[in-house]
């Protein structure tokens, strides 16, 4: 049996480390799922007030022995009561379209959710035999597959970042929504020190690479995105047939290291869209 508590400070712990303390800080509603036969965390949900009358989901997350069990539709129930208790009339989640298959979106349409797109914006592939990283300075940092890190590491990740001012927008979508990626093709940068410095993560379609986002940081973050691009653009070569690396454009600061490395070779293929899910409560 599944059940869904609200997270607070005193029973933040029991959650740990999927819930980091930066998180439990930024969110309005944190909300946990037990099993109760194993007495086991093993999923939470983060939701923002947006508005008077409306709760914003911001990340769902279960552990993959439970999945499809009823963890994650436990979550769901428990943020309609509260939201109910707290006369919110309307629950929302916005995330951008991925490619291929989506068990994400099968789970929030399973939920009752309504689907609506919106905002549709190109999408720009490159050839990765037109990306040249010949001109980059000697690399600082070690440069690791996601597949790689331990939940220690993940850990240690997430401490060392929640106090920059890009965490709450961006790192902390990345590293809560981190099952969602394809962790082969996927990079963390790790300098001399031993500290995290940046990542790189990608969904995959065949062989069709989505670059979703990448973040550097350390003493050069150029050499660092660098670093991480040059990754993946190496394995990608060795593990896809004919692989062609994505982003869309409203996604600027990749489009504008993947312009620098091809020298504006990136061709329109297509468009993505944000995807909204709409609730009742």
């Amino acid at each position: 049996m599944m059940t869904g508590t609200l997270i607070t400070e005193d029973n933040a712990d029991f959650f740990m480390p999927a819930v980091g303390t930066n998180a439990l800080v930024n969110s309005d509603v944190f909300i946990g799922v037990v099993d109760e036969e194993t007495d086991t965390a093993c999923g939470v949900l983060s939701a923002e007030a947006v508005g008077d009358r409306t709760l914003a989901i911001r990340w769902i997350y279960v552990d993959e022995s439970r999945r499809k069990k009823g963890a994650g539709r436990e979550l769901i129930n428990t943020l309609q009561e509260v939201a109910s208790e707290i006369e919110a009339e309307l629950i929302v989640c916005s995330r951008s379209k991925p490619l291929g298959k989506d068990d994400v979106t099968d789970f929030l349409l399973s939920c009752g959710f309504v689907q609506d797109e919106f905002s549709p914006s190109p999408v720009y592939s490159y050839n990765i035999s037109d990306i040249s990283l010949k001109d980059m300075k000697k690399e600082t940092d070690q440069i690791m597959p996601l597949n790689e890190l331990s939940v220690k590491d993940w850990a240690e990740m997430e401490d060392a970042w929640k106090d920059l001012k890009a965490y709450d927008e961006r790192l902390m979508d990345i590293i809560q929504n981190r099952e969602f990626f394809d962790k082969n093709l996927s990079f963390a940068a790790i300098d001399g020190r031993g500290n995290f410095t940046g990542i790189l993560v990608t969904g995959t379609d065949g062989r069709n690479i989505y670059l979703e986002d990448i973040f550097a940081g350390g003493d050069d973050p150029g050499i660092t995105a660098y670093g991480m691009l040059k990754s993946l653009v190496s394995k990608a070569g060795k593990t896809v047939k004919d692989p062609v690396i994505s982003v869309s454009y409203d996604n600027k600061e990749v489009l504008f290291l993947l312009d620098k490395v091809t020298g504006g070779k990136g061709v329109q293929t297509g468009e993505t869209a944000l995807l909204s899910y709409f609730m009742d409560v």
